[in-house]
């Protein structure tokens, strides 16, 4: 018998068991009984969110920061995400529906799935700025990686308590959350974008 937990097996009946016993894990956060749940682990998800959050902030610092700046708004941020998430389902099945916009679907739903992955960075990131003292540089880098490692050390002390279901709330929080925060930031991006020049007029003599 083969077994991943934090504690030893206590087998009441000897007979119970025909051959041996094996505990391939003692502690969640390291791995488990196979590949898969060692991969998917607290310490490994931690570490790749760590990751990706580092390169983003080196060659996409401005969409990143811009969505860290909309997600302290929570209510806002959950609440697009949670629209979002409802909605986009019935626009993909009438996409296929239309068969022609079989792509749109199939882009728009990769797109989401990898926003929600990154939700955990736009999030972490967010706890980070909040926590850190507003008088230090913003702008910096270095601002900006420690805040994003101490947000996502948050997140994963979260996610690791051993308490039901907390680690799959928290993950759908933050899913949510990240996903309004991406989308509003992108919205007053666009809005930006759009808003008219002003030009300065000069008088002549």
């Amino acid at each position: 018998m083969t077994y991943a937990s934090d504690q030893e097996a206590v087998v009441f009946s000897p007979n119970s068991v025909a051959g041996g016993m094996e505990q391939t894990s003692r502690y969640r956060a390291i791995s488990g009984p196979n590949w898969f749940s060692a991969v998917t682990s607290q310490l490994v998800r931690l570490f790749l969110g760590m990751a990706t959050g580092l390169i983003l902030l080196l060659l996409l610092p401005a969409p990143v920061i811009a969505t860290s700046d909309v997600i302290p708004n929570a209510l806002a941020s959950m609440a697009m995400g949670f629209i979002t998430s409802v909605t986009w389902p019935i626009i993909a099945v009438v996409l296929i529906a239309v068969v022609i916009g079989i792509p749109l679907a199939v882009i728009g739903s990769v797109s989401l799935m990898i926003i929600a992955w990154l939700s955990q960075v736009f999030v972490g990131l967010a706890i980070g700025r909040m926590i850190l003292p507003n008088s230090w540089k913003e702008g910096t880098r270095g601002f900006n990686i420690l805040a994003l490692a101490i947000g996502m050390l948050l997140l994963g002390l979260v996610r690791g308590l051993p308490i039901p279901y907390v680690s799959v709330a928290t993950a759908v929080i933050v899913a949510l959350i990240g996903i309004g925060g991406f989308l509003l930031a992108m919205r007053a991006a666009v809005a930006a974008l759009r808003a008219p020049i002003p030009v300065r007029g000069y008088v002549t003599t």
